[in-house]
């Protein structure tokens, strides 16, 4: 017995070193191969390593990262460093909780090289949410002492009250989960007991996990769709707590597995598929434990061995399988869900260059100026430099209108200078500042408006003769330019640009929006100086816009799309309409081309909804608005977009525009500062 014992003990240390080594080879491989340690998101801690005591959700989680951060490394190595020690704690804890409810290795084993696979973790680890993981990976561990029988009462009583304290500092409803778990283990031993004494009232110390609810918000993550494991597992608990409760012991697993479903569905409905994982995980592999033992039993009468087959037990096994089969499956579509999209954004921000960025923006903006960037650079740029911002995350109205309000407006100066719109169209335009598509044309969908149509004007060509010199410019040549508002109310809303070209060329562009479902978009070509001969435009239609019916009948075009029908009728001297693929582009635009009539041309585009849909949010009025509006009214100082924007826009906001001058320019990042 004394060589059994040693050899279980030997195994049980060889398994947890290989537990160990396998976890920093899946963080490595995680790290290196799809940059989910290193990406931006993980700027989010930045702001809380300088000082712990300032974050709202993960005390805990900081402290650690603030501790390397002392050894003189970097913010980001820290961050790394704790994220992958947070990352081998958690498989490695539900080892040694699976060692002493089981008192098998195997079972052990299986069920921590399962939380490593689970693609729910891998959906964590994507976020950045490491502070939940390490408040998973404490419960754990609290539950190992609240099943353990041999150990002094006054100490567990120690150990329970302190990690439960230490649960709530790394997050807040996984401390929840642990205390009402804690909470009905103790109605439990107290029916059984039918008597009240402190040596049974062991669990109600873990009220000390609910001390920080004072202090702290709740975090609430969002998961996403529940994947294929997730369901298996849940299934699969079912027989494995029947099994526990029929056999009346470790009956605290089934508490914790019941209370990590009502602490997440009283929260967030589609917390389960976090708080659920680590309980379900541990029952599947105390059900592997059971089917193991008795799914092939071998017997031996009259010196043969005959071996029995129990078919239930088998089929259990093999679901088990299954569950590690499409565990791997989700989580490496997970990561490759994740990589793409990291690749997105490393793309547009970079790394280093968003961190030199950010530093800028916190050594050389005044505090408290309100910083304009796009979702998510604005998360990052707030968490890192604690400046206020306004970004453009559209998220539908509801109750929080003055939030919404905000975001649209980021989006407004972010894709235009210029907005009018009723209850069932949107105009944007430009004045120009660059090749832009303006004006752009939206229709209501309910709660948002979808882009359906745009005019790029860019390929909007005047073709005149000056001084014997045929010239074909377009709008962004022009050598003069002038905006302002014609007509400015509920009712109706007129803006007027003009744009003077080389040879005296004139060029006075109007909008009109009324209170109906109907924008007109007119252009007045003139010269004293210049033969003019013809002007041609192209209307674009998005291409993330489905196209169905088309039909071009004389001067009108109409056509279906996903997000509505809609009909453009063309007046002037119009001398062909048509409507298909471009030549250059192989995108589906409406060519309109006219002729002069006494030196002048004429257009008149009347753009119309057929079946429009009222937007929820909108008052029935003609709403218009400008960027130097929005910019003055929130208070704006400064404004960071992409450099690869800038650069194909060419510079956008850069000389070309009043309102902003250019501060500082990184590979990835441009800084403005609004004059406004």
């Amino acid at each position: 017995m004394g060589c059994n014992g040693m050899l279980k003990r030997r195994l049980g240390v060889i398994l947890l070193i290989t537990l160990a080594i396998i976890s920093v080879i899946v963080i490595y491989v995680i790290d290196l191969g799809y940059l989910l340690l290193t990406k931006p998101s993980d700027i989010l801690w930045l702001n809380q390593v300088t000082n712990p005591l300032r974050a709202e959700n993960s005390i805990l989680f900081s402290f650690i990262a603030w501790f390397f951060w002392q050894f003189s490394i970097t913010p980001v190595y820290s961050i790394r460093i704790s994220a992958g020690l947070v990352l081998a704690l958690l498989p490695l804890t539900t080892f040694y909780l699976l060692r002493r409810v089981s008192r098998e290795l195997v079972s052990s084993f299986v069920g921590a090289l399962l939380v490593i696979l689970f693609p729910s973790y891998s959906w964590l680890i994507c976020t950045s949410n490491y502070h939940i993981l390490l408040g998973l990976s404490l419960t754990s561990l609290a539950f190992s002492y609240l099943l353990e029988d041999n150990i002094n009462l006054f100490r567990r009583i120690i150990i329970i009250s302190v990690l439960g304290f230490l649960i709530s500092l790394s997050d807040i409803l996984s401390a929840l989960v642990f205390f009402t778990s804690s909470l009905i283990l103790w109605f439990v031993l107290l029916l059984h007991q039918k008597r009240f004494s402190l040596e049974e009232a062991y669990p109600l110390f873990s009220a000390a996990s609910l001390i920080p609810l004072a202090f702290f918000k709740i975090h609430v993550a969002k998961p996403p769709i529940m994947p294929l494991p997730m369901i298996i597992g849940m299934l699969m608990s079912v027989p494995a707590i029947i099994m526990l409760v029929r056999e009346r012991k470790r009956y605290a697993i089934c508490l914790w597995f019941f209370s990590s479903i009502l602490v997440a569905t009283l929260t967030h409905f589609s917390l389960v598929i976090i708080y659920v994982a680590l309980p379900m995980i541990v029952l599947l592999s105390m059900l592997f434990k059971k089917c193991s033992e008795r799914a092939v039993i071998l017997i031996e009468e009259k010196e043969e061995l005959n071996i029995e087959l129990d078919l239930s037990k088998i089929v259990g096994l093999l679901l088990l399988l299954l569950l590690f089969a499409s565990s791997i499956i989700s989580t490496s579509e997970v990561l490759r869900g994740v990589k793409s999209e990291m690749e997105v954004y490393v793309a547009r921000y970079g790394y280093e260059d968003l961190i030199d960025a950010l530093e800028w923006i916190k050594k050389h903006t005044p505090e408290g100026t309100t910083i304009l960037a796009e979702h998510p650079l604005d998360t990052w740029v707030k968490a890192y430099t604690n400046r206020p911002t306004l970004g453009n995350y559209l998220t539908k109205p509801g109750r929080d209108m003055e939030e919404f309000i905000r975001s649209y407006d980021a989006d407004t100066v972010l894709n235009s200078n210029f907005e009018i719109r009723n209850n069932y169209l949107r105009l944007r335009d430009w004045e120009p500042v660059a090749p832009q598509r303006a004006p752009s044309f939206a229709s209501s969908k309910g709660e948002e408006y979808l882009d359906f149509l745009y005019i790029d004007e860019n390929h909007a060509n005047v073709k005149y003769i000056f001084r014997g010199e045929t010239l074909k410019p377009d709008f962004y040549s022009y050598e003069e330019k002038n905006t302002f508002w014609l007509i400015r109310n509920n009712e109706q809303v007129t803006l007027q640009h003009t744009y003077i070209l080389r040879g005296n060329v004139v060029i006075v562009k109007r909008l009109f929006l009324g209170r109906e479902p109907e924008a007109v978009v007119e252009y007045n070509i003139t010269s004293v100086s210049s033969k003019i001969e013809a002007f041609s435009i192209k209307m674009w239609i998005p291409k993330d816009r489905k196209i169905g019916f088309i039909q071009v009948s004389g001067n009108k075009c109409y056509f279906m799309l996903d997000s509505g029908e809609y009909v453009v009728e063309f007046q002037g001297n119009l001398k062909s309409l048509s409507f298909g693929p471009d030549e250059v582009w192989f995108q589906n635009r409406i060519l309109a081309v006219f002729e002069q009539i006494n030196n002048q041309i004429f257009v008149r585009i009347a753009v119309k909804v057929l079946k429009p849909e009222s937007i929820t949010w909108m008052r029935n009025e003609v709403f218009s608005t400008s960027a130097k509006e929005i910019l003055t009214r929130y208070k704006v100082g400064y404004l960071v977009v992409p450099t690869i924007v800038k650069k194909t826009y060419m510079d956008r906001f850069g000389l070309d525009d009043q309102l902003f001058k250019s501060q500082y320019e990184n590979n990835k990042l441009t800084i403005y500062m609004v004059r406004v």
